[in-house]
């Protein structure tokens, strides 16, 4: 696989190229490094203070970077 990886990105020829890709699929698809048969269900849990936390599908933290704690909530509670 290696090797497959090192030849695909130093060859130009499109052709060539595309065959490199497909054979490192085959292996990808022969000998799996991991098989994910479940996602265990999380509940994530989040002070109050916390404001601009959205739900959705794929998660809350998804877009944690929106996340604000107002100035008057800044300090921890005791």
């Amino acid at each position: 696989m290696d090797n497959l990886l090192l030849e695909g990105r130093r060859t130009f020829d499109f052709g060539k190229r595309k065959q490199i890709y497909r054979r490192i699929h085959e292996i990808l698809a022969e000998d799996q490094p991991y098989t994910f048969l479940y996602v265990p269900d999380a509940l994530p849990v989040l002070h109050k203070r916390f404001k601009g936390v959205e739900k959705a599908p794929i998660g809350i933290w998804y877009d944690f970077i929106h996340w604000q704690v107002p100035d008057n909530k800044i300090e921890w509670y005791n």
